[in-house]
């Protein structure tokens, strides 16, 4: 799977630059238990969750800015649960997310060695 932005437009002086985004997704295959995320294998990736799932977010190396999107999809059992730790969430408190069998959920982290990780989650059905 791969996500394609929209074009990006920026005039610097006289010349204008152009540039499409394309994301690759690293698929984390059938997920369950603990899991950790590994930065290197890029800023989205998704999987399948077989079961409850915690899941381990890497420090965020010094004077880097980091951008994480897990794209989750509960398999055809419902009630599957979500645990990230160490995340300062948007708003406060941890999205909650679609547990019915086969949902979507999608999270978006961004993540500084200063601040940690910041967190917004988001749902599909």
């Amino acid at each position: 799977m791969r996500l394609r932005h929209a074009t990006t437009t920026a005039t610097i002086g006289a010349t204008q630059w152009n540039e499409s985004h394309v994301l690759a997704t690293h698929d984390l295959g059938n997920i369950t238990g603990s899991v950790s995320i590994t930065l290197e294998n890029g800023s989205v990736q998704r999987g399948v969750l077989t079961g409850n799932v915690t899941f381990t977010l890497p420090t965020v190396p010094a004077g880097t800015a980091e951008h994480l999107t897990l794209i989750l999809t509960n398999d055809g059992t419902a009630g599957r649960a979500v645990t990230i730790t160490g995340i300062q969430w948007v708003g406060g408190t941890a999205p909650t997310f679609d547990t019915a069998a086969n949902a979507k959920n999608i999270i978006v982290l961004r993540g500084t060695n200063a601040n940690g990780w910041i967190g917004d989650g988001g749902k599909f059905a």
